[in-house]
């Protein structure tokens, strides 16, 4: 648990680096604080909408292999010479 929190930790100040130098940001002026606030709270609720729209899409796939005859499928069945055809 200890290294997921750090990760996290990590990717936040990586973050916070990039866009703090991808906008020549000055942190002593109150106007580029504000602006990094900005940035960075839209790039943080960007990432939380992301992984929640991941999350969503990863909960309706199927991940399950399907078994005979849960989607309508014909199945054969073969005995020798014999074919057994079950058509649902």
């Amino acid at each position: 648990m200890g290294k997921i929190f750090w990760i996290i930790v990590a990717f936040v100040l990586v973050g916070g680096w990039i866009i703090y130098s991808s906008y020549s940001i000055d942190l002593d002026d109150k106007a580029d604080r504000m602006t990094f606030v900005k940035k960075m709270g839209g790039w943080l609720f960007g990432v939380g909408k992301n992984l929640k729209d991941l999350t969503g899409y990863m909960i309706k796939q199927q991940w399950l292999p399907e078994r005979p005859g849960e989607a309508n499928e014909t199945i054969q069945v073969r005995y020798g010479t014999t074919t057994i055809i079950i058509d649902e």
